[in-house]
């Protein structure tokens, strides 16, 4: 939610003020022509500063960022704010732009410390070229800190954006999504052994299960079938989330997928991707045919999406799922080249969780930094 309440102590104060801590979110103090009260322009070459001034609307008083004509322009606009260290900040904004300004590419909403840096980075649509968005950080540490709020106008030579309001307000924590999940190696000698193995990892607690690509070798089998069945069948049993992989045979319409399926605490098929990047041998010798969707999955701890196997040697599915607001990316595979995933993980701020059936390429969960944060290894059954 976007605020324009007025600041209650001054900026710079032995305690953070409350409420809003830009003081007025634009909206007050400043005649059209000039800069936002306690703003200042930054910049690395005046030749490269963006236009900032108020501005009369319609609406009110915005604050314009525009081109200078360069298509290298790039500058922030700056307001100092004081805030208290272990505290969680929203920070907001709303605006309207000009045909051509692409708001993810050339204007951005931040918050800095000197150890520190977050902001605003999806925008949703108003209608009439409205648009807001909104960003929620923990600050880490203790004790007070000097940051700064910055609006950034960057790479645009003639585009224009009026920034109506601004703000950034201590907010309620984000809540906790914890997960355990269990990421597996080897390969399993038929669907009985698999079950045994989900049994063990649902006996555990366990919140999402990750089974390798193809759990029932080279069987096609449809979405009913029974590597289908035993997924199923173990996530309602225990309570948790299942996800494997199978030869998926399409008989309508005479074609074999190479398929990985996602089913809910309660047994439910949430859902199901099909292999974008087939190895050569499945293109060439079995017949398997490229999925071409891209699809994202909501669990009760977050969005999920699935690359298989010889996707991972390519950047553009995991870069879409986190585009479509991927945060846990599963990543069944036969065998996968490992030096590769931290790189998919870091990239795309996702977390990767990887299974694998060659026991020479260790499972391994993954995190947005890309850090291997693998707790324990759970044995493989014979």
């Amino acid at each position: 939610m976007v605020t324009e309440s007025p600041g209650l102590s001054p900026v710079g104060a032995v305690a953070p003020p409350t409420g809003d801590l830009i003081s007025g979110g634009l909206l007050t103090g400043s005649s059209p022509g000039e800069l936002p009260k306690q703003w200042h322009v930054r910049t690395a070459r005046s030749c490269l500063t963006p236009r900032f001034a108020m501005v009369a609307r319609s609406r009110g008083t915005a604050l314009l960022a525009a081109g200078n004509g360069s298509d290298d322009c790039a500058a922030w606009l700056v307001i100092p704010v004081t805030v208290r260290r272990g505290r969680t900040y929203r920070l907001a904004a709303r605006f309207s732009f000009s045909p051509g300004l692409n708001p993810h590419q050339h204007l951005l909403f931040a918050f800095y410390t000197g150890d520190f840096n977050d902001g605003i980075f999806r925008y949703r649509r108003l209608g009439n070229r409205h648009a807001a968005g909104e960003g929620c950080f923990l600050i880490p540490g203790k004790g007070l800190v000097e940051g700064e709020v910055r609006i950034g106008f960057r790479l645009s030579a003639t585009g224009k954006a009026w920034i109506e309001a601004i703000s950034m307000e201590e907010c309620e924590p984000v809540p906790a999504r914890p997960a355990t999940v269990v990421a597996m190696q080897g390969e399993g000698n038929g669907l009985r052994e698999w079950g045994r193995v989900l049994r063990v990892a649902g006996r555990a607690g366990a919140d999402l299960v990750l089974v390798p690509e193809v759990m029932n070798g080279q069987v096609t089998e449809s979405l009913h079938g029974p590597s289908a069945q035993l997924m199923s069948r173990m996530a309602k049993e225990f309570g948790m989330y299942v996800a494997g992989g199978i030869l998926h045979e399409d008989r309508g319409a005479s074609r074999v997928y190479n398929t990985a399926l996602l089913y809910n605490r309660k047994g439910q098929l949430v859902g199901r991707y099909r292999k974008n990047h087939p190895y050569s041998p499945e293109l060439n010798d079995q017949g398997v045919t490229p999925g071409t969707e891209v699809p994202v999955f909501t669990t009760d701890f977050g969005k999920v999406g699935i690359i298989i196997c010889y996707d991972g040697w390519f950047g553009d599915v995991t870069e879409l799922l986190a585009l479509k607001g991927a945060e846990i990316v599963l990543y069944p595979s036969a065998g996968y080249y490992r030096s590769l995933i931290p790189a998919r993980a870091a990239d795309n701020c996702v977390h990767v969780v990887a299974s694998s059936l060659d026991r020479r390429c260790p499972c391994g969960i993954w995190d947005s930094a890309g850090r291997n944060c693998t707790s324990t290894m759970m044995p493989f059954l014979p």
